[in-house]
């Protein structure tokens, strides 16, 4: 005769679940003052990184920002330039003959242009007129207050 099948058995707990199901929580072999210590020189750490990625950045850009500002002050700048050497002229009594240049080539105006220079010509102009370092003039209070 055929033997009736066994009921199905409850499904028993395997010896990995049994060492996981139960919790054991180790106490802390640090005193919170340690603790705060830690926390402390993480965050002193992580406020000198960023401190340093701000001033990298800063220091990288600079050289765009010099050109920027420069493009918006050109026009502010050529016209005060025409107005001293206006004022230099009407004091001095000497004439300017057609190509803006004073009594025999000693001094130069500036004639104001209604065409803005490009990034690209202004840059060249710094670079060609004071030099590299000209693109990094006035960085430094920059880095200093990204710190």
């Amino acid at each position: 005769m055929d033997a009736a099948p066994s009921p199905p058995r409850p499904p028993q707990p395997s010896d990995s679940t049994k060492r996981h199901s139960t919790a054991h929580i180790e106490p802390s072999t640090s005193s919170p003052e340690s603790l705060l210590k830690d926390n402390r020189n993480d965050a002193a750490k992580d406020a000198l990184a960023g401190a340093c990625a701000g001033a990298v950045a800063k220091t990288v850009v600079a050289p765009i920002e010099r050109v920027k500002l420069l493009m918006q002050l050109q026009f502010s700048i050529k016209n005060s330039v025409v107005k001293e050497n206006a004022e230099a002229v009407k004091s001095s009594g000497a004439n300017i003959d057609g190509s803006g240049v004073l009594d025999g080539g000693t001094h130069r105006t500036t004639k104001v242009g209604t065409k803005s220079a490009s990034a690209w010509e202004v840059a060249m102009r710094v670079y060609q007129d004071q030099g590299i370092l000209a693109f990094w003039r006035g960085n430094t209070p920059n880095v200093i207050r990204q710190g």
